[in-house]
């Protein structure tokens, strides 16, 4: 082959190459794009985290795309489930992978935002789809899942390009989030002391939960006190602080918490002499909270000894008793302390005094065994 009829070749190859359309059209989802809405408090929720509250409370999520090279030809649609990018998950009906949310017309670069109910967004998952449900779906029933699960679990939006065959035209975009609509099982309060101005409870928890983010105490008056002569809490039957209760309708007895790896804390805040009704909630990671846990009753006394108050004021071997600004912190801790110093200076002084007599004799018993220098002088003949 000529260098001619090589170049020819290369120049044709090139010029097919750049003959090939540009790229086609593309939905893109900025991270910017996903704004939240709905009277749920998501305060320490990441954006692709959902809760029970999220779906019980309708809210919405909304997401502003970006479509390049937009053309009526082609229709935006908006699935969710898993999967959703195969054509059979998205057209048999005897599957249940993905559901259809929305198909808004596209004829601009920035369409306005698509806004996608949580409880849609769950439809798949939860009671709302199943054959017994009817055309008006009961909140509980769209917000209750079909396996319920103590696990979080994931589930994803693909917002795609698709022509009148439903395949998929140019590159789409997804947005997956994981949800957690089981709330956690309650703790079992097992044992409760009394503090002063509070209480010390012991509970155990569900271990096979790893979403548990802390608990939570409930404090109710058991109108009562302790028992004559006896540290015996007598409580009434509590009216709020049920076991099984919500949580939201005794927020005005929370009284404590503790942290996710605890299983005990205490119960602060309360008057001593008077009994309490206590029960306790768990909450996971998703904000999700448990109903309350069983009842325990018991009452704060005054002379109840701190379960933090383990160390004696009167023993100078503990820490405490040096350890406030570097002094003392009780009378008998300084008397001792000083005798045991005392007692370490005379000890040193007289271990000084008994070296120094030993260097003294040792030098004498030296100097009366040297010989002693006799000078002889010669007489002169």
């Amino acid at each position: 082959m000529s260098k001619f009829n090589f170049g020819v070749l290369v120049l044709g190859s090139c010029l097919l190459a750049g003959a090939r359309p540009a790229a086609a059209q593309s939905v893109m989802l900025p991270a910017t794009g996903v704004v939240w809405s709905g009277p749920d408090d998501r305060q320490n929720l990441f954006s692709t985290q959902i809760n029970a509250a999220d779906c019980l409370g309708d809210a919405g999520i909304s997401f502003s795309l970006t479509v390049t090279q937009p053309t009526p030809i082609y229709n935006l649609q908006v699935w969710a489930g898993t999967n959703c990018d195969v054509l059979q998950n998205r057209t048999d009906a005897s599957l249940s992978n993905c559901w259809l949310l929305a198909a808004p017309p596209v004829d601009t670069m920035f369409p306005p935002p698509v806004h996608v109910r949580v409880r849609d967004l769950l439809y798949g998952r939860t009671l709302a789809s199943s054959p017994n449900a009817g055309p008006d779906v009961p909140l509980a029933e769209a917000c209750e899942l079909q396996q319920p699960s103590s696990s979080a679990q994931s589930i994803s939006l693909y917002f795609m390009l698709v022509d009148a065959s439903e395949s998929i035209q140019g590159t789409f975009a997804t947005w997956t989030a994981s949800y957690k609509l089981t709330p956690p099982n309650p703790p079992l309060i097992i044992g409760a002391q009394s503090g002063s101005d509070e209480i010390h409870v012991d509970f155990s928890v569900d271990q096979n939960d790893t979403t548990i983010s802390g608990f939570q105490f409930y404090c109710e008056p058991g109108a009562g006190a302790a028992a004559s002569g006896s540290d015996v809490a007598i409580c009434s039957a509590p009216n709020a602080v049920l076991p099984g209760a919500s949580a939201n309708s005794v927020q005005n007895f929370s009284c404590g918490s503790a942290a996710r790896d605890a299983s005990t804390g205490n119960a602060t805040g309360l008057a001593n002499g008077v009994s309490y009704n206590v029960a306790a909630t768990a909450t996971d990671s998703y904000n999700n909270v448990s109903p309350l846990s069983n009842v325990v009753c018991q009452v704060p006394l005054a002379s109840a000894v701190s379960t933090d108050d383990t160390a004696s004021t009167d023993d100078p071997r503990t820490s405490r008793a040096c350890s406030e600004g570097g002094r003392p912190a009780a009378r008998g801790s300084r008397s001792a302390w000083a005798w045991v110093c005392a007692l370490g200076c005379g000890t040193c002084l007289l271990r000084r005094r008994r070296a120094r007599g030993r260097g003294r004799s040792g030098r004498r018993r030296l100097r009366r065994a040297e010989p002693r220098r006799v000078t002889i002088k010669n007489s002169p003949s």
